[in-house]
């Protein structure tokens, strides 16, 4: 092996070397981390906030898996947030991984008002469904909604006030980011946090309460899941004609 060359992340970590990414923290024994995914259109930036959750300074040069290492472990990070540490796990998501989630995290493009405009209509399913056999209505998972790309000003199509409004709509936070800059990604990783840890109390804390053991233990956990990939699966669906329509886009401008 060349000495000269860059350790690999989890090399570096071993010995000390090259500040490693922090997607590699090793869990408590006993104890499940907070699990935040991210949800969006095609190219609005969710690999780049991944890298930002991995690495909250930019490396010099993001480093080649070694051969034989193995596949990389689930993003996942200890935080400090308002006075206690948790552990966050961050997925770039599908239905599944969004059934599982303590937090959804919504992204758009300031830059692109298309994938603004179909994030509203996709994200309301989020909000509803039952819990179906007359049992009650499942917790959904909290919304987050992500504004990412703030650091292209020029380029800006959505205002602060329309994201406000549709945060409103959603009745859920909202956060711009620049992931680039790492300019409001630690801030959008804190709410996650508070938005997870506010989701596990609703499921967990009132165990007598009949409405939250059937919500989150036994055959309502597994209803829960399902309800929930049922809505992801909607809203992914929904997600689909915008991809579509910048596919005749780029088809129209091919044939000026």
């Amino acid at each position: 092996m060349d000495p000269s060359a860059p350790p690999s992340p989890r090399r570096a970590e071993a010995e000390g070397a090259w500040p490693p990414p922090l997607g590699h923290a090793p869990s408590r024994p006993g104890h499940a981390p907070l699990r935040a995914v991210l949800l969006g259109p095609p190219g609005v930036g969710k690999s780049s906030l991944a890298r930002a959750f991995r690495w909250p300074r930019p490396p010099p040069a993001t480093p080649p898996p070694t051969p034989g290492e193995g596949p990389e472990p689930p993003l996942s990070r200890w935080l400090r947030v308002d006075g206690a540490e948790e552990e966050l796990e961050l997925r770039d998501g599908d239905e599944e991984a969004a059934a599982q989630a303590d937090a959804l995290l919504l992204v758009f493009s300031l830059t692109d008002r298309a994938s603004f405009a179909a994030l509203g209509p996709a994200a309301r399913g989020l909000r509803g469904g039952g819990g179906g056999g007359g049992g009650v209505a499942p917790p959904a998972p909290p919304l987050l909604l992500v504004a990412n790309k703030s650091d292209l000003a020029r380029a800006r199509h959505v205002t602060a006030r329309e994201i406000r409004g549709l945060a409103s709509v959603l009745r859920c936070p909202h956060v711009e980011t620049s992931a680039e800059l790492r300019l409001g990604t630690e801030e959008l990783f804190a709410a996650a946090v508070r938005e997870g840890r506010g989701h596990r109390r609703r499921c967990h804390d009132d165990e007598d309460a009949a409405a939250a053991a059937d919500g989150c233990r036994g055959d309502g956990a597994l209803r829960r899941r399902r309800s929930l990939t049922g809505r992801a699966k909607r809203f992914l669906a929904g997600l689909v004609p915008l991809s579509r329509q910048r596919s005749r886009s780029c088809s129209d401008l091919a044939g000026i």
